[in-house]
């Protein structure tokens, strides 16, 4: 094959390539579709339907949202009740976020937690609010840094320790020991610990505890107040929890 032949079927290629192309794109014009590429789901935008409590959302589709970085008091507790400003963080969010606001969900490395809730940073679409991070800027909020979603573990690490330095939400009206940088206290080894556990001193709430305040795996021999073992096999905090 002369190298003029050659250059010849290479531009005859590249020819059909690009009426191909624009064939393809005009076909989905006129089926009503789109050549614009989807944008990426790890950042899109919301409906809120609801408030759930002070670090939980629920969007218009039935998704369940934990806000990332941020573990705001409990309220109705199955075992122990109402944490200590629990319904006051409850109210704080809902005067941020109201049903029917757009926001902007913006996720890490791990998308999902144990319940199946989404685990993101949400920002208030309309004027571009970080919630998470106002939540505990005003001290209604512990940081809650659980590797590998660490994106503004630092930032919320910050705003937490001003929050209590100067007496804002939980940290002026709460019993809060041992807190560090923030986070919320972790659990003694100096007891009281709760028999139902074996492998680690898993003390009685409140507060309530994750796995990832202990070093599993835990042997759950009887009740399960802090809800550790998530598949109910007996074995809480294994590395597949």
């Amino acid at each position: 094959m002369s190298c003029g032949f050659g250059e010849a079927v290479t531009g005859l290629v590249r020819a059909l390539l690009v009426v191909l192309t624009v064939g393809a794109l005009a076909g989905l014009t006129a089926c009503g579709g789109s050549a614009r590429v989807e944008p990426d789901t790890r950042d899109r935008t919301a409906e809120l339907e609801a408030v759930s409590d002070g670090d939980t959302l629920e969007l218009a589709d039935g998704t369940r949202v934990r806000l990332i970085g941020i573990d705001t008091p409990e309220t109705q507790h199955p075992e122990f009740g109402d944490e200590c400003y629990g319904h006051a963080a409850t109210r704080f969010t809902e005067s941020l976020l109201e049903a029917g606001d757009q926001v902007r969900l913006v996720l890490d490395v791990e998308t999902r937690d144990r319940y199946d809730r989404l685990l993101a940073y949400v920002y208030r679409a309309s004027d571009g609010l970080f919630v998470n991070a106002e939540i505990v800027r005003r001290g209604y909020a512990y940081v809650s840094t659980i590797p590998p979603n660490v994106e503004h573990a630092e930032q919320f690490r910050r705003l937490a320790a001003e929050a209590r330095e100067e007496n804002r939400g939980l940290w002026s009206k709460c019993e809060v020991q041992g807190a560090v940088g923030g986070e919320r206290p972790p659990p003694s080894d100096d007891g009281p610990c709760l028999s139902g556990y074996q492998g680690a001193c898993v003390p009685p709430p409140p507060p309530d505890y994750d796995c990832v305040d202990f070093d599993g795996p835990i042997t759950v021999t009887g009740d399960d107040p802090h809800n550790l073992d998530s598949d109910g096999d007996g074995i809480a905090c294994a590395s597949s929890e």
